[in-house]
């Protein structure tokens, strides 16, 4: 109506006739009724109605936004602003800068702006990575990672390669940590920062174990305690004649409860730990193999480098060179590509 309070008619709308596209399906019972096949995003555009595992955000992700927790696979066109979170079941891409910012998909990732961190941004991706540069940031990568730029004041754990491609690729500061290999074009600097340089264990598997093997600890420490509870109120029945106050009979049936369950989840921490220790050594037998640490350019004072868990602090430049590991210290050896 208007601003005097006369009625203003509407206009007729005009019917469209809408196709179901990708995702969606017509139910036969009533074809005025359609349901999505699939998770994900909803899209109608030319009169077409699909569901996509894919999640576009056309600009920055930041108040406008929200955080992002998708199902399937996150494109965004922009950056990821500080404090912000961005979670996917699938892959990411961002064609922008990650700020301090939380990531983590279960499938790749592309970052193709790179990440200037702020000592805030978490990274982590089960997959393969490609990132244009990192500063100070933490990230953690299940496959192989591979860095255009550069790897700076960072904290960088991977399971495979670790390559920071092109001819002024360069890490310094922090630690870098990968299962396989570390190539890079130069590390450490003209200053000696400190840059740490780790080449044949995956720290995230290590720690799997160790937490398993203190749960494994706490179960039977507390399973001991409960047998000795349970020993200490029999020894109580038959004291008083087979006969016990309600409050310590339902105390000898809690524990005698909780002991079983105890029994059980011993049983499968001690399983479970027995089976991160297999494929520990399974592991560690590969990386032993193919663990080494190569740079096309300089290896500066103030890297410490570690090798099988040989290590080697940097006291003199080094250049053009690959590092292995052999009878348990760190060999330098001429510069091999493959």
């Amino acid at each position: 109506m208007t601003v005097t309070g006369k009625p203003i008619e509407a206009k007729e709308g005009k019917d469209i006739d809408v196709i179901a596209g990708k995702g969606v399906i017509v139910s036969p019972e009533n074809k005025e009724e359609w349901v999505a096949d699939t998770d994900g995003q909803v899209i109608v555009k030319d009169n077409k109605i699909t569901v996509m595992a894919l999640y576009e955000i056309p600009g920055d992700v930041n108040l406008s936004t929200g955080n992002i927790d998708f199902i399937g696979t996150v494109v965004i066109r922009g950056d990821v602003k500080d404090g912000f979170k961005v979670y996917a079941g699938e892959d990411i891409i961002v064609n922008g800068v990650v700020e301090g910012a939380e990531l983590k998909c279960n499938g790749k990732l592309t970052i193709a702006g790179g990440v200037s961190g702020n000592d805030k941004a978490k990274i982590t991706c089960p997959g393969d990575a490609n990132i244009k540069y990192i500063r100070n940031a933490t990230v953690d990568v299940g496959g192989n990672l591979t860095s255009a730029q550069a790897i700076m004041h960072c904290k960088v754990t991977v399971g495979g390669k670790l390559t920071v491609a092109g001819k002024k690729g360069v890490i310094v500061g922090g630690q870098v940590i990968a299962g396989l290999e570390i190539n890079a074009a130069s590390m450490g600097s003209n200053f000696a920062t400190p840059t740490e340089v780790i080449v044949g264990e995956v720290l995230g598997l290590r720690d799997e174990l160790q937490k398993m093997e203190n749960e494994l600890k706490t179960s039977i420490e507390n399973l001991d305690k409960t047998k000795k509870g349970i020993q200490f109120l029999k020894d109580l029945q038959v004291k008083m004649g087979g006969n016990l106050p309600p409050e310590k009979k339902e105390l000898l049936t809690k524990l005698t409860r909780a002991q079983f369950k105890l029994m059980a989840d011993t049983k499968i921490f001690a399983e479970k730990k027995q089976e991160l220790e297999k494929k520990e050594q399974e592991g560690a037998d590969e990386r032993r193999r193919h663990a080494k640490v190569t740079c096309m350019g300089v290896i500066h004072t103030g890297v410490k480098i570690t090798i099988n868990k040989a290590s080697r602090q940097i006291t003199e430049e080094l250049k053009y060179c690959t590092l292995t590991e052999s009878d348990g210290e760190v060999k330098v050896g001429p510069f091999r590509a493959n």
